[in-house]
């Protein structure tokens, strides 16, 4: 049960984009698959994950292990969620690493910079449109914004 588990989660971080909400069509197939959850069960852990704090494929899929095998199906399901995105990353870094000081790879990151400073511009168009004080910018993106990202956006100075 725990091995299945983690596969199938494992499956689901692996093949799925787009975001927690993108995944939820492609678990629900899964679990119904499996038969691991009812319909209204699958519908209430959907509803539970969508209120906790984190990204709500990786809350469903703690839910759902949890309701499919306690603590131990749990920490097998968000294994399997997280483990594809973990091991990205890490290679990601490793590559990086090896290049960042490469003349080439400096240069074209360096030819992005147009294309942020073209979302810095959009965002503080999309911001100015809705009517956003830049006093509300940080509750708006969050407890962690200080306010100098939106604040440059918003003031034209990108």
């Amino acid at each position: 049960m725990l091995l299945s588990l983690f596969i199938t989660f494992f499956k689901i971080g692996i093949i799925s984009f787009g975001g927690g909400y993108a995944m939820i069509p492609v678990i629900q197939r899964e679990v119904e698959r499996h038969q691991w959850l009812t319909s209204d069960d699958f519908n209430n852990v959907i509803s539970l994950a969508g209120t906790g704090p984190g990204p709500i494929a990786t809350n469903s899929a703690t839910l759902i292990g949890f309701h499919t095998a306690g603590v131990p199906g749990a920490i097998a399901a968000t294994l399997g969620m997280v483990l594809p995105s973990l091991i990205l990353i890490i290679v990601l870094a490793a590559f990086l690493y090896k290049w960042h000081a490469n003349k080439w790879f400096k240069s074209s990151f360096y030819g992005l910079k147009p294309s942020r400073n073209r979302l810095y511009h959009f965002c503080s168009d999309t911001l100015r449109v809705v009517g956003v004080r830049f006093s509300e910018v940080p509750n708006i993106m969050g407890p962690n914004c200080d306010g100098a990202y939106c604040g440059r956006c918003l003031s034209g100075n990108y």
